[in-house]
């Protein structure tokens, strides 16, 4: 039996969520409707999604002593995430972030801040066999070599490999070659592949014939290549609150899914659903659904 479903390595945050009536022209002053302090992160709401839907879920990190590091850890472990690969580190901070969302269409501009934040090679995490003691390795585009390093390792002892990638960074291609699931936004996809459909964009994602590639569409739900396999999952109409972290969830949603042996368009229908849910609370974590919250949204929704 694994220890993990689910192990991440990647962006663990604290998040200032603020919400403003309309985004301002340059130079302008608005008022925020509220601010508040949450927490977040590309890899550590996802794997915070692990867990409240009642997976195992373990992260490694590197974080300090600070208000900053210690609230991010206890976050985790007040979700039952395990914490044990987390390296403390003088001056190891996580990413802070300034988030304002536009409450006209609830798009949100993001400012974020990597001071003191870096990212332990396999072999630095405490525990030296973690690779072969989950069934899935989250990572993110920001991890640069520990990515790349961590990402090879799982691969050639056979763990399945997904990463959230939303920039262009230092090694993210070759992370992408030892990745079994590149789960992405429509906005990085069109980016990254140069092409103007979604479809397209998809085949010119994948790195080679098994890799699954999904894009997400937000309302609109997602597209999805696995195999010789093109398929296609509708969005859910939500009231939304907060868009912050939708992603995040989905991601971890997904590789549990993932973990548990669901098949690829059975994951992804998983993910869409929880990543619809989170979107109903503000803040990247608050919304995320429990296991028996989000069963009962796909029987619901099942049509």
């Amino acid at each position: 039996m694994k220890t993990y479903d689910v192990f991440g390595i990647g962006a663990v945050t604290v998040d200032l969520i603020g919400k403003a009536a309309y985004w301002p022209g340059s130079g302008d002053k608005v008022r925020l409707d509220s601010l508040e302090m949450f927490d977040g992160g590309l890899t550590g709401t996802a794997i915070v999604a692990v867990a409240r839907l009642g997976g195992k879920a373990g992260i490694g990190a590197k974080l300090g002593y600070s208000y900053w590091s210690q609230r991010a850890i206890t976050a985790l472990e007040n979700e039952s995430v395990d914490t044990s690969c987390i390296l403390r580190r003088h001056g190891c901070e996580p990413v802070i972030s300034m988030i304002i969302t536009n409450q006209e269409d609830y798009e949100r501009n993001i400012f974020f801040s990597r001071k003191g934040v870096s990212y332990p090679m396999p072999e630095e995490l405490p525990d030296p066999d973690w690779y072969l003691k989950t069934s899935v390795l989250m990572i993110d585009h920001g991890t640069g070599k520990a990515g790349v390093e961590a990402a090879r390792l799982a691969s050639q002892h056979g763990v399945e490999v997904m990463i959230d990638a939303e920039r262009v960074e230092p090694g993210l291609e070759e992370m992408f070659e030892f990745c079994n699931h590149i789960v992405v936004s429509r906005k990085f996809a069109l980016m990254y592949s140069g092409v103007e459909k979604v479809e397209k964009a998809a085949f010119t994602l994948r790195k080679f014939p098994e890799q699954t590639i999904i894009i997400t569409l937000g309302e609109m739900g997602l597209i999805g290549l696995s195999g010789t396999l093109e398929f296609s999952v509708p969005g859910h109409q939500v009231t939304v609150d907060d868009t912050t972290g939708c992603g995040d969830v989905f991601h971890g949603a997904y590789a549990l899914a993932i973990a548990r042996k669901k098949s690829v368009p059975e994951a992804a229908r998983y993910a869409n659903a929880a990543a619809a849910l989170s979107a109903t609370k503000t803040g990247g974590r608050a919304g995320i659904p429990t296991s028996a919250q989000l069963q009962k949204f796909l029987r619901e929704n099942s049509g």
